[in-house]
């Protein structure tokens, strides 16, 4: 039941957020939020319980979708107070397709023989990870990166529409919104929307990175759903990016939750859909 009420809280929020975006690609207005903001308490939760862990390991299904697509299962465990990775691609018959170490920023396959997917995007996604390193793939999965405020220039800002008098339609009015919900245990009035941008500074390989996110922030009794949709650039003057990740997740004051991790490349998507974590 309640894993049903949270997918339609996520749904609800990318709903919002991608008409957001489109909205914001017209007029909008970036707020640096204050003291009081509650998105502040949200950002101090997954900051504290990032690294708490005292087994961090997740399980998840690891479905590629591009020209070649397929679907395996994942298992990944932190050791070494975090400093080492390990993962395994599971198949359906529990062989072992692809399994590798991340040490510090070296990252070492341990089947390559079995790989089953070879693509300029996968080596993409590889050597981005060894750039993040262990601690950095755990700052993803957990849903830090988009709040490593380094340079005066980061942090959180609130997006506000600049006013229209022309143009007076909600986003998503409240009939729009009871379409959507096929629960009616729902409690509509207290679903609270907003929509944040945050800009952190991560260092890749020895660069440094401006990470631009687009956040979508939906309160509910138990919490607030988090959809994070992030892209990476390379220089303070390159105006695209050629990789995304979007992370969802779900935040309370008693723990943190990451529901799924998806990177994006030109020509493919990597999801990782997470069942358990730790």
């Amino acid at each position: 039941m309640k894993k049903n009420f949270f997918k339609i809280i996520v749904i609800i929020s990318f709903f919002i957020l991608f008409n957001s975006c489109i909205s914001m690609k017209i007029k909008k207005e970036l707020v640096r939020v204050d003291s009081k903001d509650k998105i502040l308490d949200i950002i101090n939760q997954i900051q504290n319980k990032c690294f708490s862990s005292k087994n961090p390991q997740f399980f998840a299904d690891f479905i590629i979708d591009g020209k070649e697509k397929f679907s395996l299962q994942m298992e990944g465990v932190w050791k070494n107070n975090y400093n080492t990775f390990k993962s395994t691609a599971i198949g359906p018959l529990g062989e072992d397709y692809l399994s590798f170490e991340l040490n510090g920023y070296d990252i070492n396959y341990l089947t390559e023989q079995n790989t089953v997917y070879s693509h300029q995007s996968f080596e993409k996604i590889s050597s981005f990870l060894s750039g993040l390193g262990s601690k950095g793939l755990r700052n993803i999965f957990c849903g830090r990166l988009p709040f490593q405020f380094v340079s005066e220039e980061d942090g959180i800002f609130y997006v506000k529409d600049k006013e229209d008098k022309n143009d007076k339609k909600e986003i998503l009015n409240k009939k729009e919104a009871e379409s959507l919900l096929s629960n009616k245990t729902v409690n509509l009035p207290n679903i609270i929307n907003k929509s944040y941008f945050s800009r952190s500074t991560i260092n890749l390989l020895d660069r440094e990175v401006y990470v631009n996110s687009y956040i979508s922030v939906t309160k509910n009794n138990n919490g607030y759903g988090i959809i994070a949709n992030s892209r990476f650039y390379y220089g303070p003057f390159v105006k695209d990016s050629d990789l995304e990740l979007k992370w969802v997740g779900f935040v309370n004051s008693d723990v943190v939750v990451p529901t799924s991790v998806m990177f994006r490349t030109t020509y493919d998507i990597f999801i990782i859909d997470i069942h358990e974590y730790f």
